[in-house]
């Protein structure tokens, strides 16, 4: 259900690409070949009042009721099919959606390795035209008790296409460049129109292979994650 991307493309070609301005601190983005829930991930949101922007926000959601920062550790993807009933993600599909680009991402296949529980291996996922990831994601603001604020993201999941056939059953929620303006709309508001793009696309756009398992451990990092695996397929 996409727990890790990478996001190694330059600050400047994101901003290029999307048509978007940088908020303060962005420039600063260090390339990962591993990004895992927590961490700051550069996301693309349009505001009424300052147009289209990347910013750097967490990884994970905290809606503007919780009480509890810890809930966001949970918060970090909305399945489609269920964002707009669950008080979590409710005002966010309606108000505060967002685009986290990624140069590829990661999911993880169930496989025999000779135990009881089974093993899972990772796969590497990118566009077949070269094209950034764009995965669908939702944003919110929280303050803290001391006034302090907070941005946070989370993405979003659908059942997947044939692209993870094999693989795996859900997928993240990859929008094309023709749906990005209706997607970041701020006055778009009526969630019942967003319906179509909030599910999986019929034409196949992705390519895999399967990489090492080094990925399994957060604080691996660099561009030898996403090679394949000499053996190949699994």
């Amino acid at each position: 259900m996409c727990g890790r991307f990478a996001a190694f493309s330059p600050t400047g070609e994101l901003l290029e690409r999307f048509g978007a301005a940088p908020v303060e601190g962005v420039a600063d983005h260090v390339p990962s070949w591993n990004v895992a829930p927590s961490l700051e991930v550069r996301t693309v949101v349009e505001r009424a009042s300052q147009g289209r922007l990347l910013a750097g926000i967490r990884w994970g959601l905290l809606p503007h009721w919780a009480e509890d920062p810890a809930l966001g550790n949970r918060l970090t993807a909305a399945r489609a099919e269920m964002a707009a009933a669950r008080p979590a993600f409710r005002r966010a599909l309606s108000r505060r959606r967002a685009i986290v680009p990624a140069d590829g991402f990661y999911e993880w296949k169930r496989v025999d390795n000779g135990t009881r529980r089974g093993g899972r291996q990772p796969f590497w996922f990118t566009r077949r035209d070269g094209d950034q990831v764009a995965l669908g994601a939702l944003w919110e603001t929280w303050r803290d008790p001391e006034g302090e604020l907070l941005r946070t993201v989370c993405l979003i999941t659908t059942a997947a296409n044939t692209d993870l056939d094999g693989v795996h059953d859900r997928m993240p929620l990859i929008l094309e460049p023709g749906e990005w303006d209706q997607w970041l709309d701020p006055g778009q508001r009526d969630t019942a129109r967003l319906k179509s793009l909030l599910a999986p696309r019929d034409e196949p756009r992705l390519r895999r292979h399967p990489v090492d398992l080094r990925v399994n451990k957060t604080d691996a990092d660099g561009p030898g994650l996403i090679e394949p695996l000499a053996s190949g397929l699994v």
